[in-house]
């Protein structure tokens, strides 16, 4: 599975990056620049995300501890990131899955700095660079930034107009990106996939049925994420995915 990943990066050509990429062309374009710069073989792709892997932890605590966290809770919620299952073995893979824990921590960490902040056009160019670039890693970033977009435009500071024209600017961009990775990639395929694994949280126009898909989804993550599962794990995701909603 890793396989493709890193020989589509170190073989690709400009025209074949969205195909080679999958949905992920600024991970390829990473791994291709450290292969070309740093790696002698293919294997040493898998630095790349060991490294993200590596500052994950020490990101997450930093960003907690930023938000006035006690010590002993940003180095609990921190934990999982080192001795969890699935972010370490992760971090010996070519995938894109610990820089989207980089990358994502670092749009929370930008995100109420940019929200204070009067936005000159130049601060708004900067926001749409960053926001596409750090979204082509993956469908995950994307998301986040673009709920991020929603989150700046709802609190403007004498600059609105700014900043809704970035937003503006923002969407159409990875709109056009995401259009460019169906014509490339089966994304419906891999969504039958993953949601044969429960990968994805599916809308429902019910908001009952929806609310069992999430609460069922964060109960399984609470299971699969830390390494064990129980009640007691499953009751701290609730509670968890509840205080982000409240």
């Amino acid at each position: 599975d890793d396989a493709w990943v890193a020989v589509g990066a170190i073989h690709f050509t400009p025209s074949q990056l969205f195909a080679a990429g999958s949905a992920h062309p600024g991970f390829t374009i990473t791994l291709r620049l450290f292969h070309d710069l740093f790696a002698g073989d293919v294997g040493r792709l898998a630095y790349v995300p060991f490294l993200a892997g590596w500052v994950a932890a020490p990101c997450m605590y930093l960003w907690l501890r930023s938000l006035r966290f006690a010590r002993s809770i940003s180095l609990l919620l921190a934990a999982p990131l080192v001795i969890g299952k699935i972010p370490v073995l992760y971090s010996g893979r070519v995938k894109p899955y610990t820089l989207d824990v980089v990358l994502v921590i670092a749009v929370f960490v930008a995100l109420p700095r940019l929200a204070a902040t009067t936005w000159r056009w130049s601060t708004a160019a900067a926001w749409v660079g960053g926001a596409v670039i750090a979204g082509s890693f993956s469908g995950n970033v994307m998301l986040t930034t673009a709920l991020a977009a929603g989150v700046l435009v709802l609190h403007p500071v004498g600059d609105r107009v700014v900043r809704v024209g970035a937003v503006g600017v923002q969407g159409a961009l990875q709109l056009l990106l995401y259009l460019s990775y169906r014509r490339t990639s089966d994304l419906d395929g891999i969504e039958r996939f993953m949601n044969w694994y429960d990968g994805h949280v599916d809308f429902h126009a019910n908001p009952l049925d929806f609310l069992d898909e999430v609460l069922t989804h964060m109960a399984r993550i609470a299971e699969v994420h830390p390494g064990g599962s129980g009640v007691a794990l499953r009751l701290v995701a609730l509670a968890a995915f509840s205080g982000l909603v409240i």
